[in-house]
Protein backbone atom coordinates (compact mmCIF):
# COMPACT_ATOMS: atom_id res chain seq x y z
CA UNK A 1 0.00 0.00 0.00
CA UNK A 2 1.02 3.35 -0.99
CA UNK A 3 -0.21 7.05 1.06
CA UNK A 4 -1.06 10.21 -0.60
CA UNK A 5 -1.13 12.91 1.95
CA UNK A 6 -3.89 15.61 0.56
CA UNK A 7 -4.36 19.23 1.67
CA UNK A 8 -8.52 18.83 2.16
CA UNK A 9 -9.70 20.89 -0.38
CA UNK A 10 -8.05 18.32 -3.04
CA UNK A 11 -9.40 14.94 -2.02
CA UNK A 12 -12.29 14.93 -4.15
CA UNK A 13 -10.13 15.79 -7.11
CA UNK A 14 -7.49 13.40 -6.39
CA UNK A 15 -10.01 10.57 -5.58
CA UNK A 16 -11.14 11.42 -8.83
CA UNK A 17 -7.79 11.08 -10.91
CA UNK A 18 -7.06 7.89 -8.71
CA UNK A 19 -11.08 6.42 -10.13
CA UNK A 20 -9.86 7.58 -14.05
CA UNK A 21 -6.66 5.69 -13.64
CA UNK A 22 -7.26 2.88 -12.24
CA UNK A 23 -5.56 3.02 -9.32
CA UNK A 24 -6.10 0.86 -6.41
CA UNK A 25 -3.18 0.46 -4.21
CA UNK A 26 -3.14 3.90 -2.66
CA UNK A 27 -4.81 5.37 0.11
CA UNK A 28 -5.82 9.18 0.31
CA UNK A 29 -5.68 10.49 3.29
CA UNK A 30 -6.73 14.20 3.62
CA UNK A 31 -4.79 16.82 5.62
CA UNK A 32 -6.82 19.88 7.13
CA UNK A 33 -6.14 23.30 7.40
CA UNK A 34 -3.41 24.15 9.49
CA UNK A 35 -2.53 20.88 10.28
CA UNK A 36 1.10 20.39 11.18
CA UNK A 37 1.07 16.41 12.11
CA UNK A 38 -0.71 13.60 11.43
CA UNK A 39 -3.79 12.99 14.15
CA UNK A 40 -2.77 9.65 16.50
CA UNK A 41 -5.61 7.58 13.85
CA UNK A 42 -3.82 8.43 11.02
CA UNK A 43 -0.41 7.24 12.66
CA UNK A 44 -1.90 3.75 13.71
CA UNK A 45 -3.05 3.34 10.05
CA UNK A 46 0.93 3.50 9.15
CA UNK A 47 3.53 0.75 8.75
CA UNK A 48 5.76 0.80 11.37
CA UNK A 49 8.20 -0.92 9.13
CA UNK A 50 7.87 2.11 6.57
CA UNK A 51 6.07 2.51 3.28
CA UNK A 52 6.41 5.36 0.43
CA UNK A 53 4.25 8.26 0.05
CA UNK A 54 3.74 11.21 -1.76
CA UNK A 55 2.30 14.87 -0.80
CA UNK A 56 0.25 17.41 -2.32
CA UNK A 57 -0.30 20.49 -0.93
CA UNK A 58 1.36 19.49 2.40
CA UNK A 59 3.51 22.04 4.59
CA UNK A 60 6.96 20.82 5.24
CA UNK A 61 6.81 20.27 8.91
CA UNK A 62 3.85 18.04 8.45
CA UNK A 63 5.98 15.94 5.69
CA UNK A 64 8.41 15.58 8.58
CA UNK A 65 6.32 13.93 11.34
CA UNK A 66 5.48 11.03 8.80
CA UNK A 67 8.06 9.03 10.71
CA UNK A 68 9.23 5.70 8.74
CA UNK A 69 6.93 6.37 5.52
CA UNK A 70 9.65 7.67 2.91
CA UNK A 71 8.37 11.01 0.98
CA UNK A 72 8.78 9.83 -2.39
CA UNK A 73 7.54 13.45 -4.25
CA UNK A 74 6.03 16.41 -3.24
CA UNK A 75 4.07 18.76 -5.03
CA UNK A 76 3.07 22.27 -4.54
CA UNK A 77 -0.18 22.36 -6.05
CA UNK A 78 -2.38 19.70 -7.20
CA UNK A 79 -2.50 19.97 -11.25
CA UNK A 80 -4.41 16.79 -13.05
CA UNK A 81 -2.66 16.75 -15.94
CA UNK A 82 0.72 16.92 -13.89
CA UNK A 83 2.61 14.11 -15.75
CA UNK A 84 5.21 13.80 -12.51
CA UNK A 85 1.81 13.13 -10.58
CA UNK A 86 0.68 10.60 -12.90
CA UNK A 87 3.64 8.22 -13.56
CA UNK A 88 4.07 8.24 -9.61
CA UNK A 89 0.25 7.10 -9.23
CA UNK A 90 0.95 4.56 -11.91
CA UNK A 91 4.25 3.79 -12.43
CA UNK A 92 6.00 2.71 -15.61
CA UNK A 93 6.74 -0.97 -15.67
CA UNK A 94 10.45 -1.61 -15.01
CA UNK A 95 11.28 -2.97 -17.90
CA UNK A 96 10.08 0.35 -19.78
CA UNK A 97 11.97 2.97 -17.75
CA UNK A 98 14.76 4.26 -18.96
CA UNK A 99 18.09 2.50 -17.56
CA UNK A 100 20.77 4.91 -18.22
CA UNK A 101 21.46 7.28 -15.97
CA UNK A 102 22.08 10.82 -17.10
CA UNK A 103 26.11 10.61 -16.66
CA UNK A 104 25.92 7.77 -18.76
CA UNK A 105 23.49 9.62 -21.72
CA UNK A 106 25.58 12.47 -21.54
CA UNK A 107 28.73 10.76 -21.27
CA UNK A 108 27.69 8.99 -24.70
CA UNK A 109 26.86 12.17 -26.57
CA UNK A 110 30.23 13.36 -26.10
CA UNK A 111 32.24 10.23 -26.80
CA UNK A 112 32.32 10.80 -30.38
CA UNK A 113 31.58 14.51 -30.61
CA UNK A 114 34.20 17.37 -29.75
CA UNK A 115 31.87 19.72 -30.16
CA UNK A 116 29.55 18.85 -27.49
CA UNK A 117 31.53 19.77 -24.33
CA UNK A 118 30.87 19.47 -20.98
CA UNK A 119 32.18 22.14 -18.28
CA UNK A 120 34.46 20.41 -15.23
CA UNK A 121 31.53 19.66 -13.12
CA UNK A 122 28.52 19.91 -15.30
CA UNK A 123 27.80 16.30 -14.34
CA UNK A 124 28.04 16.35 -10.40
CA UNK A 125 24.50 16.51 -9.51
CA UNK A 126 23.38 14.53 -12.90
CA UNK A 127 22.50 11.40 -11.28
CA UNK A 128 20.02 13.37 -8.68
CA UNK A 129 17.32 13.84 -11.32
CA UNK A 130 14.23 11.62 -10.83
CA UNK A 131 14.52 8.08 -12.79
CA UNK A 132 10.94 8.92 -14.63
CA UNK A 133 13.39 12.15 -16.43
CA UNK A 134 16.00 9.84 -17.44
CA UNK A 135 14.51 9.62 -20.41
CA UNK A 136 14.31 13.60 -21.12
CA UNK A 137 17.87 13.75 -20.20
CA UNK A 138 18.76 11.49 -22.71
CA UNK A 139 16.66 12.89 -25.51
CA UNK A 140 18.21 16.29 -24.84
CA UNK A 141 21.74 14.64 -24.72
CA UNK A 142 21.56 13.57 -28.12
CA UNK A 143 19.80 16.56 -29.13
CA UNK A 144 22.43 18.67 -28.04
CA UNK A 145 24.60 16.28 -29.76
CA UNK A 146 22.88 16.92 -32.71
CA UNK A 147 23.10 20.50 -32.99
CA UNK A 148 27.18 20.46 -32.18
CA UNK A 149 27.24 18.09 -35.00
CA UNK A 150 25.98 20.99 -37.23
CA UNK A 151 22.73 19.75 -37.71
CA UNK A 152 20.40 21.81 -38.52
CA UNK A 153 17.18 21.64 -35.79
CA UNK A 154 15.07 24.73 -36.09
CA UNK A 155 14.32 27.55 -34.15
CA UNK A 156 14.84 26.40 -30.19
CA UNK A 157 11.86 27.73 -29.39
CA UNK A 158 9.98 25.30 -31.69
CA UNK A 159 12.14 22.37 -30.45
CA UNK A 160 8.99 21.54 -27.96
CA UNK A 161 7.28 21.06 -30.87
CA UNK A 162 9.53 19.69 -33.24
CA UNK A 163 11.83 16.97 -30.82
CA UNK A 164 9.79 16.97 -27.99
CA UNK A 165 12.38 19.25 -25.88
CA UNK A 166 11.66 21.81 -24.35
CA UNK A 167 13.80 24.95 -24.65
CA UNK A 168 13.86 27.78 -22.27
CA UNK A 169 15.23 31.05 -22.98
CA UNK A 170 15.30 32.90 -19.43
CA UNK A 171 14.64 32.28 -15.89
CA UNK A 172 16.13 32.62 -12.15
CA UNK A 173 19.61 30.83 -13.40
CA UNK A 174 22.30 31.53 -14.93
CA UNK A 175 25.67 30.84 -16.29
CA UNK A 176 28.84 32.67 -16.70
CA UNK A 177 32.45 31.34 -17.82
CA UNK A 178 35.45 32.46 -19.65
CA UNK A 179 36.67 31.42 -22.91
CA UNK A 180 40.57 31.35 -24.24
CA UNK A 181 41.65 34.55 -25.75
CA UNK A 182 38.23 35.84 -24.74
CA UNK A 183 36.85 38.47 -22.36
CA UNK A 184 34.30 36.65 -19.47
CA UNK A 185 30.52 35.69 -21.39
CA UNK A 186 27.48 37.49 -20.59
CA UNK A 187 25.51 35.61 -18.22
CA UNK A 188 23.69 32.66 -20.07
CA UNK A 189 19.83 31.75 -19.18
CA UNK A 190 19.12 29.01 -22.06
CA UNK A 191 18.19 25.49 -20.37
CA UNK A 192 16.32 22.66 -21.29
CA UNK A 193 13.40 21.64 -19.03
CA UNK A 194 11.15 18.93 -18.07
CA UNK A 195 8.86 18.85 -14.76
CA UNK A 196 7.21 21.67 -13.07
CA UNK A 197 5.25 22.74 -10.01
CA UNK A 198 7.04 19.13 -8.51
CA UNK A 199 10.35 18.73 -6.30
CA UNK A 200 14.19 19.54 -7.47
CA UNK A 201 14.43 15.80 -8.42
CA UNK A 202 11.52 15.97 -10.32
CA UNK A 203 12.30 19.25 -12.57
CA UNK A 204 15.19 18.55 -14.08
CA UNK A 205 17.41 21.21 -16.19
CA UNK A 206 20.33 21.40 -18.79
CA UNK A 207 21.58 24.63 -19.08
CA UNK A 208 23.42 25.13 -22.24
CA UNK A 209 25.40 27.47 -24.63
CA UNK A 210 26.21 27.33 -28.76
CA UNK A 211 29.32 29.80 -28.97
CA UNK A 212 32.38 29.87 -31.16
CA UNK A 213 35.55 29.32 -29.62
CA UNK A 214 38.51 30.44 -31.44
CA UNK A 215 36.04 30.72 -34.88
CA UNK A 216 34.64 26.62 -34.32
CA UNK A 217 31.19 26.18 -32.80
CA UNK A 218 31.04 24.25 -29.72
CA UNK A 219 27.89 23.81 -27.88
CA UNK A 220 28.77 24.03 -24.06
CA UNK A 221 27.29 22.08 -21.16
CA UNK A 222 27.40 23.61 -18.02
CA UNK A 223 24.80 21.84 -15.60
CA UNK A 224 22.64 18.74 -15.90
CA UNK A 225 20.48 17.62 -12.77
CA UNK A 226 17.84 18.92 -10.43
CA UNK A 227 16.36 22.05 -10.57
CA UNK A 228 19.01 24.28 -9.13
CA UNK A 229 18.59 27.32 -6.38
CA UNK A 230 18.09 30.53 -8.30
CA UNK A 231 21.34 32.29 -8.67
CA UNK A 232 24.38 33.14 -10.44
CA UNK A 233 27.17 30.23 -10.92
CA UNK A 234 30.58 30.10 -12.55
CA UNK A 235 31.10 27.65 -15.15
CA UNK A 236 34.97 25.89 -15.77
CA UNK A 237 36.28 24.58 -18.63
CA UNK A 238 39.66 24.35 -18.15
CA UNK A 239 40.09 20.84 -18.97
CA UNK A 240 38.45 21.23 -22.19
CA UNK A 241 39.90 20.42 -26.10
CA UNK A 242 38.39 22.46 -28.44
CA UNK A 243 38.21 21.16 -31.94
CA UNK A 244 40.23 23.16 -34.17
CA UNK A 245 37.52 22.42 -37.20
CA UNK A 246 34.22 22.15 -37.60
CA UNK A 247 32.69 18.68 -38.47
CA UNK A 248 33.53 17.33 -41.93
CA UNK A 249 36.46 19.12 -41.66
CA UNK A 250 39.78 17.53 -41.17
Amino acid sequence: MRYLFVYQDFVASVEELLAELSVTDIQVISVKKGESSPSTAVLSCLPEAGGVCAVIQVDRKYRKSLGAVEVEQVFKQFRRNDQVLRQWLVPIPAREQARCPPTEAFEAAVADCGWLMLADDALARADEVSPIRWDFVGRAAQLLRRLALGEQLGPMRQWQANHGIHFAPNGQVHFSYSLPKGPQIQPVYWHLTEGRSTTAEGASRIYFDLRSVEGVAHVLVFYVGPHPEDGGYQASFENAKWCSAPPGVH
